[in-house]
């Protein structure tokens, strides 16, 4: 065999090899860290591969190794695979070029990095989900009619954070007035219920009940179970009254048991001046 720089023998030497991977003939010259000096005897092309420090540090700067600016060359191995590359200029020297070859992401993740500066993928997760299904971690929302899912924590706890709030409730005549619906198959559960009187009514009476069981054999059994039947009479304009949850657990109530949740007036006002007031409610769907 013939050919530059050995011997012609039936194989290279190691004299050949070690020519290619050091200063003087081009090629490959090793792995480099951070505290990796520069080699020397340097020709156009040659090119070393940084590697992490053994403390698996992942983003620092060769500081033996410059740009054409004279700047130390910074590389985050995490995020990339790198090369620096010698440029040679001359007599006077030459500088190093970092040609990196970016990692690919995957779809639907995003980066984050350690306390190590080494990056790794994640998965970007939506703020607001299209059904409650979907809602799998702490901070997501789902908007259904008026009000706002919220997953507070990794398990299985949901909250309604808004305040629901009904104006102008006419309380003279029995009735039915829709507060909120109950998503399927989730629970619903009332924490604070108000009612807050509009107009003086002295002397009056009438009585009010929220929930979502429907009785039409026992009309005056309807909605009720999960605020009883309470009697209010003799009001003043803003005047605030507590409506207080069923005791024994019956104010947490299942969407299997009737998705809709209502105030009712289960007898209406005895004053005849049409009576009204406003609702303010607070709960928790779970």
């Amino acid at each position: 065999m013939c050919g530059c720089n050995f011997t012609a023998r039936s194989l290279a030497t190691a004299q050949y090899v070690t020519g290619l991977t050091s200063g003087g003939s081009g090629g490959f010259l090793g792995l480099v860290t951070k505290a990796t000096s520069e080699p020397s005897d340097l020709q156009d092309n040659q090119w070393v591969k940084p590697e992490p420090m053994s403390t698996d540090c992942f983003n620092y700067t060769f500081d033996n190794f410059q740009n054409s600016g004279g700047t130390a060359i910074s590389v985050n191995l995490s995020l990339c695979d790198s090369y620096l590359r010698y440029c040679c200029t001359g007599a006077t020297g030459g500088y190093w070029i970092d040609e990196s070859y970016c990692k690919p992401l995957s779809s639907g993740y995003t980066w984050v990095g350690g306390d190590t500066c080494k990056a790794e993928e994640v998965a970007v997760i939506n703020e607001w989900v299209n059904t409650i299904g979907d809602l799998c971690y702490a901070g997501q929302k789902f908007a259904y009619q008026t009000q706002t899912l919220f997953q507070v924590d990794v398990g299985c706890c949901v909250t309604m954070p808004n305040k629901i709030f009904l104006e102008n409730i006419n309380l003279d005549t029995v009735a039915n007035c829709c507060i909120f619906t109950i998503p399927a198959g989730m629970t619903g559960m009332i924490d604070s219920a108000k009612l807050i009187m509009l107009c003086n009514a002295s002397p009056t009476s009438f009585s009010v009940s929220i929930g979502n069981n429907a009785c039409p054999e026992v009309v005056t059994s309807s909605y009720c179970n999960m605020i009883s039947t309470q009697v209010i009479d003799d009001v003043s304009a803003c005047e605030v009254y507590d409506l207080m949850p069923t005791l024994g657990g019956a104010g947490s109530i299942g969407g299997c048991c009737g998705a809709d949740v209502y105030l009712r007036i289960q007898s209406g006002s005895t004053c005849g001046n049409n009576l009204c007031a406003n609702l303010l409610v607070s709960g928790y769907v779970f």
